[in-house]
């Protein structure tokens, strides 16, 4: 596409000298309480506490030479803050898809029901320290804060169900496509000067240290003595080896890592995390551009890029120097780009279940996907046809090719076996009440009356064997057979409600991952006029033009 070598050129000139400049002198040391903007969660692993109390969520940096102190400020000062985000994705929501005719359109009612929420996650880090907790007047008004959060997601659940189940509205941006081309240049700048210039949060910081360790020990972290049981080894394969080629290409040109003096794990330098994640957003933007294009022509596809790029979850809300979502959250980004890559993927079955399967190894959830996707192909082909055959082959090929080589590469203890030892350092992590199942950073922790009933595993030791996990997998089933006959932006809906559907129970920050389904809201608002066959938009040539003539116009 045309428009892709000035997006580039817009990513590398304007953001690159706030990352390389923060970066050259390796990682400055910095407070243990800024840490992470979730951090009502217990210690981590005393293997590596030391190395926690030197990482911080924020902007910034104090390193460097005077000179490089000087050109820091300086592109801190240009960096949007939560309150610039929040007028940012206003202005752009309303310049690129109000409607001005009809005040009480469902345009601009789902407009609202996406920018009201913001207000929600405004300075929300404030209630993750254990001060606040401790404060009972704080801790009230958290469980208001939280209980909007949870309203507000449910909302998107049942706005996304409904939204699968009845056709979309035509939709024609506001813009001209040149002049949203344009706009979408100075958001994807706007983003990598955030992405750069913004300290990697937790997730970030873990998969960072996990995929350093891999690098050092040939295995992967989970059963890593150094770091098994803590954050650094709770995160999927994928993403520790997509920060494996950064690490290595940054090492390769002079930008030093540090190592800590006393438990000797290494403290790889933050550039590493930042790259990674301003590539997955990079693939996620691109693959937003096809697949509006592909039903409303160039315009809706940089129209859709421009919405996403412009929200305010995307460019970071929270706090000050911390945020609760963002692009400095990989676990955010990075597995909705690769499910986003097959959606846009969808008329080539085998290459949509790779990915899907290449999402799953990233974060995990994406596999709760696997049945919308699946009865998509099987209603459409029938039970001798070849798509759903292909789709699954292909999850099933990199699924076992993933999933293989984590039970090589991973050391176990006595007579553990690799899977045990990958659950209690991924899911028992994520949900036992010893780790963040035990966090009072979210609705189910601000709520403990309903959390014991709704919340407390119906089996001890089985982390997911919980009521509310039991609904969902209720309603993963119906979406099997809610995805008959649907269109790819129906199919995007039943996708979006069910990565909002997943907050509705996770235990830690729950509600506030709204990258994980914004991307595929978006595409079931507003990609809802299809061309017919004979007149395919121009949004690609090569390749991509290729993915689009195979891929789902209905």
């Amino acid at each position: 596409m045309k428009f892709i070598l000035p997006i580039v050129l817009s990513l590398f000139f304007s953001a690159a000298p706030a990352g390389w400049t923060q970066e050259k002198s390796g990682n400055p040391p910095v407070k243990a309480a800024e840490v992470s903007d979730k951090t009502t969660v217990p210690a981590p692993a005393p293997d590596y506490r030391e190395l926690v109390d030197r990482a911080e969520s924020g902007r910034g940096s104090s390193a460097g030479a005077a000179g490089s102190k000087a050109i820091n400020y300086y592109i801190d000062a240009l960096t949007p803050d939560q309150g610039g985000v929040v007028w940012i994705a206003l202005l752009v929501s309303v310049m690129v898809a109000a409607d001005f005719t009809k005040l009480r359109s469902r345009r601009n009612l789902d407009l609202a029901l996406l920018l009201v929420p913001m207000i929600l996650f405004v300075e929300i880090t404030r209630f993750g320290s254990r001060e606040a907790i401790a404060d009972s007047g704080k801790f009230f008004f958290a469980g208001i804060v939280f209980t909007g959060v949870f309203l507000a997601t449910a909302a998107m659940t049942v706005r996304s169900v409904s939204g699968a189940r009845q056709p979309g509205q035509p939709w024609t941006p506001n813009l001209q496509s040149s002049t949203l081309a344009a706009l979408l240049v100075l958001l994807l700048a706007s983003n990598a000067l955030v992405a750069l210039n913004t300290r990697p949060n937790d997730c970030g910081i873990f998969t960072n240290i996990g995929a350093a360790r891999m690098l050092e020990t040939g295995k992967f972290p989970y059963g890593d003595p150094a770091l098994r049981d803590g954050a650094a080894a709770t995160y999927g394969p994928v993403l520790y080896l997509a920060h494996m080629p950064f690490q290595l290409g940054l090492s390769a040109v002079g930008v030093q890592s540090g190592r800590n003096s006393r438990t000797g794990v290494p403290e790889p330098t933050f550039l590493a995390t930042k790259l990674v994640a301003l590539s997955m957003h990079f693939l996620l933007v691109t693959c937003l551009v096809i697949i509006g294009g592909r039903f409303g022509g160039p315009a809706a596809g940089y129209g859709l890029a421009c919405l996403y790029a412009g929200s305010a979850y995307v460019q970071g809300l929270g706090g000050g120097t911390s945020f609760i979502n963002g692009l400095s959250y990989i676990s955010h980004i990075a597995p909705s780009a690769l499910t986003l890559a097959a959606l846009t993927l969808i008329g080539r079955p085998m290459w949509a279940g790779a990915l899907l399967a290449a999402a799953t190894g990233a974060i995990f959830f994406p596999a709760f996907f696997f049945p919308a996707f699946i009865g998509y192909y099987f209603w459409k082909s029938g039970w001798k046809g070849g798509e759903w055959r292909r789709f699954a082959a292909g999850f099933a090929l990199v699924g076992v090719l993933i999933g293989g080589a984590v039970m090589l590469f991973t050391e176990t203890q006595g007579s553990e076996t690799a899977l045990q030892a990958v659950y209690k350092s991924t899911v028992a992590h994520q949900e036992s009440k010893e780790a963040y199942g035990s966090s009072a950073f979210s609705f189910w922790g601000t709520h403990p009356r309903l959390a014991a009933f709704w919340q407390e595993p119906l089996i001890q030791g089985w982390h997911l064997f919980k009521p509310t996990v039991l609904l969902f997998a209720a309603f993963l089933t119906a979406t099997f057979f809610l995805s008959k006959g649907r269109s790819l932006p129906q199919l995007a809906f039943l996708i979006a409600a069910i990565a909002s559907g997943i907050q509705l129970w996770k235990s830690h920050a729950g509600g506030t991952y709204v990258e994980w389904y914004l991307p595929f809201l978006l595409i079931g608002m507003f990609a809802c006029r299809p061309h017919p066959p004979d007149r395919q938009p121009a949004v690609a040539s090569g390749a991509a033009r290729e993915i689009l003539a195979g891929g789902d116009r209905a």
